[in-house]
């Protein structure tokens, strides 16, 4: 799995060796059945990493990372807010390197759910905690997707 403590960067280069493998051969067979424009594969993380060591590698924090990839996806963005500060004392920095994250999963969600057709008066059921949001903070399906 990934919930890797340590020798983080010799695993993870494995790691990431198989999902590469894996969606090369999911995206060779959508191709092959022309459905690879109709197709969304989102990954996340329901947590992140410190970004200071624990002395063998890291430990849990908040926060998180995702990838969207799909035949329609507006490839080669990145949303979500990078911190003004990695210092300890940065506004987003708690102890050992933890960053409060300022993007929700909604986000990434809001758009997968409106491309697939969720009607806008049914998002806040399909994503509950949506309005917790400020609207900015959500990604609108026409930033991600090339036929939205």
């Amino acid at each position: 799995g990934f919930d890797m403590h340590n020798e983080v960067h010799n695993a993870m280069e494995a790691r990431m060796g198989e999902i590469s493998t894996a969606l090369a051969s999911f995206v060779a067979e959508m191709e092959a059945q022309q459905l690879w424009e109709k197709v969304a594969v989102v990954s996340s993380s329901d947590f992140a990493r410190t970004l200071t060591s624990n002395g063998r590698g890291s430990d849990h924090a908040w926060g998180g990372n995702g990838w969207v990839v799909g035949g329609s996806v507006k490839g080669g963005q990145m949303f979500g807010h990078f911190p003004e500060s990695l210092a300890e004392t940065g506004a987003q920095i708690l102890s050992r390197g933890r960053v409060i994250p300022r993007t929700p999963i909604e986000a990434v969600w809001n758009a997968v759910a409106g491309w697939f057709g969720v009607l806008p008066e049914d998002l806040d059921w399909v994503l509950p905690n949506r309005n917790n949001f400020a609207a900015a903070d959500l990604i609108e399906p026409s930033e991600l997707f090339v036929d939205a």
